[in-house]
């Protein structure tokens, strides 16, 4: 069984029981540019 399968049933196991999935978002905060991000990365 491969990662996309496992996901799939684990998703699906959740649905059955009513749960609903969440939209993908990012984790950083919209306020946060992404010229900032690219200046920090060159930093590093």
């Amino acid at each position: 069984m491969n990662s996309s399968e496992i996901r799939r049933r684990f998703v699906d196991y959740y649905k059955e029981l009513g749960f609903c999935p969440l939209p993908r978002a990012p984790m950083l905060h919209p306020s946060i540019s992404i010229f900032v991000i690219s200046v920090v990365e060159n930093l590093l």
